[in-house]
C-alpha cells in the first residue's frame, strides 16, 4: 500500500491531477472556484508487469492551502 497525500495552494491543480490519474480520460473544465471542501480518499489498484505484482495507492486530495492576502490594507 502506497499513500500519497496531494497538496498545495488552491486552485493549483490537486483535484483535476487525481482525476486524471482516476481516469485518463478526464478532462477538466476550470470554473474559477475551487470545489473540493473536504479531504476525500481515491484508492487505485496497479498492477507492475513486470513482477505481476498488484499495488494499492491511496490518492488523499486535500483542500487547498490558505494564502495570506497581499492586499496592503491602510
Amino acid at each position: 500500500i502506497i499513500n500519497v497525500l496531494v497538496v498545495g495552494r488552491s486552485q493549483s491543480g490537486k483535484t483535476t491531477l487525481v482525476n486524471s490519474l482516476k481516469d485518463t480520460a478526464y478532462a477538466s473544465y476550470l470554473t474559477g472556484f475551487s470545489d473540493t471542501v473536504n479531504v476525500t480518499h481515491h484508492p487505485l489498484v496497479v498492477r507492475d508487469k513486470s513482477n505481476d505484482k498488484y499495488y494499492q495507492i491511496n490518492l488523499i486530495d486535500t483542500i487547498g492551502l490558505g494564502e495570506a492576502s497581499r492586499d496592503s490594507a491602510s
